[in-house]
């Protein structure tokens, strides 16, 4: 083991006094701390000398292997790991909602559903891992897209938008949590507009703060607020 002296020493303690009075302030948490481990090099170069407190900026990469083992399923043999301002999901034919909602609620998660058998209710999915194994490309965001708020999911068909799937949300919400036990949506509700719930509804999703929970809903597929938003879901 290298041992630390002279201006090394010197930098380190400085960096536990300044983490410390970050820690006494609440600008950065044993979380944060967490994700910084996760960082890949670039990532970190991104953070200036010991200012700590710009982790809450950065969006780490989901650890998909982790994921898919609190699924209890094997995660694809080829995972996508590029250092860029996305994120690679691959969701494999085993994936449900309802094993998703299993998970998350095994790990502490309470979820509050408009109907409890999500697979059965949403029939209708841009995309669906019944087909095969696929992988989806989204913004490496803690909110949904900004670029489609105020857009109902009729405007955003128009306009040829390929939207998340609930599956799709559903996956990476707990993916997220899994890496960096925080949460999606915390402020915004992400409308899964790769799916309807039937011919005229769209589910949503939204993480609660105040009463920490995991809210699954339906809205119609016409209305539209800002704080109602699309991820964009590229397929690969």
């Amino acid at each position: 083991m290298a041992t630390i002296i002279g201006a090394d020493a010197a930098k380190l303690a400085g960096l536990q006094i300044d983490l410390l009075q970050k820690a006494r302030q609440d600008q950065v948490t044993l979380d944060h701390l967490e994700w910084f481990i996760k960082l890949s090099k670039s990532q970190r170069d991104m953070l200036s000398g010991a200012d700590l407190s710009k982790l809450k900026s950065v969006v780490p990469n989901i650890d998909w292997k982790a994921t898919y083992k609190e699924l209890g399923i094997a995660a694809p043999c080829a995972l996508i790991t590029r250092e860029d301002d996305f994120w690679y999901m691959p969701v494999t034919e085993e994936v449900t909602c309802d094993l998703i909602i299993k998970t998350l609620r095994r790990l502490g998660i309470t979820c509050d559903l408009y109907i409890e058998n999500l697979d059965a209710d949403v029939r209708e999915n841009d995309r669906h891992p019944k087909s095969g194994v696929y992988t989806v490309k989204m913004r490496r965001r803690i909110e949904a897209d900004e670029e489609f708020k105020n857009l109902s999911a009729d405007q955003l068909k128009e306009r040829g938008h390929s939207g998340i799937t609930l599956l799709e949300q559903l996956l990476l919400f707990l993916g997220y949590y899994v890496t960096t036990k925080q949460y999606l949506d915390v402020e915004n509700w992400t409308l899964c507009s790769g799916s309807r719930y039937s011919v005229d509804y769209v589910p949503y999703v939204h993480w609660d703060p105040s009463h920490r929970r995991l809210y699954v809903s339906w809205t119609h597929r016409g209305y539209r607020y800002d704080d109602l938003r699309s991820r964009e879901a590229v397929l690969l």
